[in-house]
């Protein structure tokens, strides 16, 4: 786990050097390092309306980042 940590951070970090990037441009970093612990992990990215808002990240069961727009 270590190692994908690592990765992440070393994409993070490459992407944040550029001093062009928004929160969408670090969200397939994101994506790889969430489904680097395991083989039956999907993270979609920006996945469709919920009754709760707009989740960011959709893992599962489980829904990350849910924003709403007023």
């Amino acid at each position: 786990m270590t190692n994908q940590i690592q990765a992440y951070l070393q994409d993070v970090t490459q992407i944040y050097q550029k001093g062009i990037a928004i929160e969408h441009t670090y969200r397939p970093a994101l994506k790889r390092l969430l489904e680097s612990f395991g083989k039956d992990i999907l993270a979609v990215n920006k996945p469709k309306w919920i009754a709760c808002g707009a989740p960011d990240f959709w893992i599962g069961q489980v829904v990350l980042g849910v924003g709403h727009l007023s």
